[in-house]
């Protein structure tokens, strides 16, 4: 078992954030580069991250074409100093990582390294991110590179939904682009649309570079005003957005393929990050859509049973985003399900919420945005994100406090203020026939993890860090797919699932509302090797974690009714991975590396051996675990 337990009980966690932000520090260089600068000694990491305010909305004429996520791709293949692997390898051989991400609004180049090679980082960084080559055999080369991702792309249900529900969406603005582009303009892109691109937008005045780590905050300065103060500005034509006019009619896009099961999504037009009603929407996605006791998720998954899968989310990017409620069901049942969703949202817009749903759903936000700030990284990209989309590198602090005020008249007013029909729209995806060494660790680096050995054997491992007020649970048992007797390929999986479906003291209602009324995360899993429970929630709430968690590995009924239920939904999740050409792809290599061995099969098991389990082999099975 491994325990982290994240500062004292009583503090206040937006206290306790604003007491760790006191120390950010806010530049803005002689060429326009806004600079946010963090000191961490929690750890000797550090992390760097360049935001660069241009994305797929913003590539003008050439909408469609991809340079945004053409030129990440092509950032990291050379400069006119380093040759296209020397980037990467300096960061590995410093011990770090490098990647980047493209959005609608935004590229991010970040890189996260021990905090006594962070000028690696800096200098390498900065010199991919100013100084690209463009070597014409590399951009040809990750030109194919593109293209083999854009078709895999249409063989990923995800995907395809993906595009299918901003394509419905979104009539004029950029958002209805992929971030990839389409493909029929992406093939006519060429290196000198690249070179302009970036000639066009990667000027210091339209980026962040956002530090976080284990530095003392002057040294930071100086070295990045070393190194970047002196970058030319380049001069850049505004890229104007065009709004995307008011929705006055529902819309709706259906597509069909060889799909297994149906996936629905419903989205509604909302608002941006800086809106003041982001906070009410955020709870609202939460309370309605997230968790077993979630009001779509218990009345219609657990208990109507009429889909698979279900869930709300809240999306607002720079510009006004989406509000979106998404479900899997089997075919025969989508017109029940689109029923049953519209009634849904009415009760929402007429019935009043429950103050116990609002404060679990306001405490599982308020958790999840704390959780982000546990590593480098992540505090590194929420001041990026701050500064970004608020002007505020700590807007966190500000966004808690909103979401904290959060009532049950806020989420029906905002659901009546959004989730208007007329404002609304369906995409439908359905089944064909359905119309080197690391550098020496410092002082920072020991992590003070303290190992007792209990009477039974238990081993317990804890490790204290004050810097959020988090807990984390892993209770590990030796398991997974090296534990499965013949013929039982899946049931680790499916013995997890169920381990949080009853005790002889709880329901699996009671256990979800129990826990997402104090937000807390409880999880299990099945892997190669391992199998177990997981937990996470607000330090005050560690006992009541350690108890349930004890509670689900010692005393879990595997209830006849949750294993019917579990195991079909297992088998769905089979079926859906089995429409992925990648799958067969792993299958394959599994089967030519592992013959004969546990580890040739899938964690999900084969349909035949998950459909002839019983409740009993579950019950065998963790028994001998």
């Amino acid at each position: 078992m491994l325990l982290t337990q994240e500062f004292a009980m009583a503090q206040d966690p937006v206290d306790v954030l604003k007491a760790a932000n006191q120390g950010v520090r806010r530049l803005l260089l002689d060429n326009g580069m806004t600079v946010l600068l963090k000191e961490d000694r929690s750890a000797p990491m550090a992390a760097i991250q360049f935001w660069v305010g241009a994305g797929s909305a913003h590539e003008g004429a050439q909408l469609g074409g991809g340079l945004s996520h053409y030129l990440e791709h092509m950032i990291f293949k050379g400069t006119p100093t380093r040759g296209p692997a020397q980037i990467s390898q300096e960061i590995a051989d410093a011990g770090g990582e490098i990647n980047a991400y493209t959005s609608n609004d935004r590229t991010v180049f970040h890189a996260t390294l021990p905090a006594a090679r962070w000028l690696v980082g800096l200098d390498v960084l900065s010199d991919a991110v100013f100084h690209p080559a463009f070597p014409e055999d590399e951009w040809a080369r990750e030109r194919e590179v593109i293209l083999r991702e854009y078709d895999m792309g249409e063989d990923d249900p995800g995907r395809v939904m993906g595009r299918l529900t901003w394509e419905t969406a979104f009539r004029v603005h950029p958002y209805r682009v992929p971030i990839i582009g389409w493909r029929d303009i992406l093939v006519t892109m060429d290196r000198d649309d690249l070179v302009a691109y970036h000639r066009r937008h990667y000027s210091p005045d339209n980026m962040i570079l956002s530090v976080a780590g284990d530095i003392p905050v002057d040294d930071m300065e100086a070295a990045i005003r070393e190194r970047l103060e002196k970058i030319p500005r380049t001069p850049r034509e505004t890229v104007v957005i065009p709004a995307e006019p008011p929705q006055l009619a529902e819309r709706s896009g259906r597509k069909i393929g060889p799909y297994e099961v149906t996936r629905i999504a419903w989205v509604f037009h909302s608002t941006d990050l800086a809106d003041a009603d982001t906070p009410a929407l955020d709870v609202l996605a939460s309370a309605t859509g997230s968790g077993r006791s979630s009001l779509l998720v218990k009345r219609l998954r657990e208990e109507r049973q009429i889909v698979l899968d279900v869930d709300a989310w809240s999306y607002t990017p720079k510009e006004p985003g989406l509000f979106g409620i998404s479900a899997e069901c089997e075919p025969e049942k989508e017109t029940e399900v689109v029923a049953a969703l519209r009634a849904e949202i009415a009760r929402w817009q007429t019935e009043p919420f429950d103050p116990v749903q609002i404060e679990r759903a306001r405490r599982e936000v308020l958790v999840g945005a704390i959780q982000e700030l546990s590593a480098m990284d992540g505090q590194a990209g929420a001041m990026a994100s701050g500064e970004f989309y608020a002007g505020d590198p700590r807007h966190t602090e500000v966004y808690l406090e909103q979401v904290r005020q959060v009532t049950p008249e806020d989420l029906v007013r905002v659901a009546r203020k959004y989730l208007r029909t007329e404002n609304g729209s369906w995409a439908i995806l359905a089944p064909e026939g359905e119309e080197k060494p690391a550098p020496e660790r410092g002082e920072a680096a020991n992590l003070h993890i303290q190992s007792h050995t209990f009477s039974n054997g238990l081993r317990l491992l804890v490790r204290e860090d004050p810097r959020l007020p988090m807990a984390y649970i892993s209770a590990v048992l030796g398991g997974g797919l090296l534990a499965e007797a013949e013929g039982q390929a899946g049931i680790g999986q499916l013995t997890a699932d169920l381990l949080t479906r009853g005790t002889s003291r709880h329901s699996a209602a009671d256990l979800a509302a129990l826990l997402e009324n104090r937000a807390i995360s409880l999880a299990s899993f099945s892997g190669r090797n391992s199998y177990g429970l997981s937990a996470a929630g607000l330090s005050e709430d560690l006992p009541l974690m350690l108890e349930t968690v004890a509670e689900c590995l010692l005393d879990s009924q595997f209830p006849a009714d949750e294993f019917d239920k579990q195991r079909a939904l297992q088998l769905a999740a089979i079926r859906r991975a089995l429409e992925l050409p990648m799958t067969h792809a792993q299958q394959m290599v599994r089967d030519a590396f592992f013959p004969g061995h546990p580890y040739r099969f899938s964690t999900l098991g084969e349909p035949g051996s998950v459909a002839a389990l019983g409740r009993g082999d579950l019950q065998a099975h963790h028994r001998k675990l």
